[in-house]
């Protein structure tokens, strides 16, 4: 197989990375199989293995520094053609930087959480009297998350939507169509 992988990295030195698998024949299927990752920087190295099922697997790995490489099968144990690898550009340089789509809602409350900070989140949503109609708690690790909140079944009209942590809160109105 040859490999082509993206990666970034965010505030919390968590990475993001998707690995794609492209085979030699469209007759062959993919290859399942782990698959080392080296971090590096200047003074630090790390290899981490993860074990790729499927084409187009997103991991989320804690190297525990800032790199700013990535190598794929830098020991070269896979028969491979290629190992591309491209470094995305940080999709935010803000901590605890919260996005909330689509608003208007008529299926799914999205709630993107880039550079968590703190080791818990709370989200709640109250309707217009008050009462909480959603909660969630979440342990954070540090990694970016996406929380999908279904709310389809929920009577039409405005909302109120707080999202917390131990150091932080967001309130937000929403409508739900």
């Amino acid at each position: 197989p040859s490999y082509s992988c993206t990666w970034t990295q965010n505030l919390n030195n968590w990475a993001y990375v998707q690995i794609n698998q492209t085979t030699s024949h469209p007759s062959v299927s993919f290859y399942e199989m782990p698959v080392q990752l080296k971090f590096v920087n200047a003074t630090r190295d790390t290899l981490i293995t993860v074990n790729n099922q499927r084409n187009g697997e997103i991991f989320w790995i804690n190297p525990g520094f800032l790199a700013d490489t990535m190598l794929v099968d830098p020991n070269l144990w896979i028969l491979t053609k290629n190992r591309n690898v491209q470094r995305l550009t940080v999709k935010s340089t803000t901590q605890n930087d919260i996005k909330i789509y689509p608003n208007p809602i008529t299926d799914y409350l999205k709630i993107s959480m880039l550079n968590p900070t703190g080791s818990q989140t709370r989200i709640q949503l109250f309707n217009a009297v008050g009462q909480l109609v959603y909660s969630m708690d979440k342990k954070l690790t540090g990694q970016d998350e996406l929380f999908i909140i279904p709310v389809g079944r929920l009577a039409g009209g405005g909302y109120v939507l707080q999202v917390s942590n131990d150091k932080n809160m967001l309130v937000k109105k929403v409508v739900v169509r």
